[in-house]
């Protein structure tokens, strides 16, 4: 498929954003709050997390992480112009935390996995009253970002290239994993096509750009290139091959494929 400058230079912008998104989740999120209880993290990669003597809010890290991100994007975007790309970043990077945020809320309701999923349990006899109640607040904040992002003028296309540069990422950063990558590729799949799959469905899509966020895409596409090619490298060679101690890298690895629900420091901890 032949890519004009513009869709080369959405991929690229896409790819950052996402990226933020995964590593804001993943490594700040989930790996800070496990450090912040006093546990160790004994895996970590773009769609894995363990940790050893963590608790609830290891769990709950990285949508934590999500939310503080997307909320951070939006608030810039809103607070001055910004020129084409730096807006599709802001755009983007506000729609893939809040989205990734959703789907951890969703997937917990429906599949009883994911990240709220241990926290919704401890609640014991309240725990399919409350699972319902985190997949509506899910919804409603897909929907609701859904209409932040058709406010901001991104075209069709330029949201449907997004789409796919997410799911691709998530799905090739998982081909460097250590463990099974066969598992390893469907949580990406849910991660990346599954999570984000709210932009195909942006109302009114294709709203023209305000002239003052107009620029030439060949001007900039050299250096998003170079920006995105670093990133996603570096993230696709050290996360995406996953993080684990050596005297648990095995057993973690192993119950990678299998592990659904549990405490932190007992089961793995599928991120969505």
């Amino acid at each position: 498929m032949h890519y004009s400058t513009r869709q080369m230079t959405t991929v690229a912008v896409a790819l950052v954003a996402f990226i933020a998104a995964c590593v804001a989740h993943e490594v700040v999120g989930h790996g800070g709050a496990c450090l912040v209880e006093g546990g160790d993290v004994t895996l970590l990669s773009t769609v894995y997390f363990r940790c050893q003597g963590g608790g609830v809010v290891a769990d709950l890290g990285g949508p934590l992480a999500n939310l503080v991100l997307g909320v951070a994007c939006l608030t810039l975007l809103r607070g001055q112009r910004w020129s084409r790309d730096a807006k599709r970043l802001l755009v983007l990077g506000f729609a893939f935390n809040f989205l990734w945020l959703a789907g951890c809320m969703l997937w917990s309701s429906i599949a009883g996995q994911s990240d709220f999923a241990y926290a919704v349990h401890l609640l014991g006899p309240a725990e399919p009253a409350m699972r319902v109640v985190v997949g509506f607040l899910g919804l409603v904040l897909a929907r609701s970002t859904v209409r932040v992002v058709a406010r901001q003028g991104l075209s069709r296309t330029t949201l449907r290239v997004s789409y796919v540069t997410a799911g691709v990422a998530s799905g090739v950063s998982v081909l460097f994993f250590v463990g099974p990558v066969l598992p390893a590729l469907w949580e990406a799949a849910l991660e990346g096509f599954g999570a984000m799959a709210w932009l195909l469905f942006v109302p009114n899509a294709g709203a023209a750009v305000k002239p003052d966020a107009v620029q030439s895409a060949g001007e900039s596409l050299p250096a998003w290139l170079a920006i995105s090619s670093v990133t996603a490298m570096s993230v696709f060679l050290l996360l995406g091959r996953g993080y684990q101690l050596p005297q648990t890298a095995k057993s973690s690895i192993e119950r990678a494929a299998s592990s659904r629900l549990g405490p932190p420091s007992t089961a793995l901890h599928l991120n969505r």
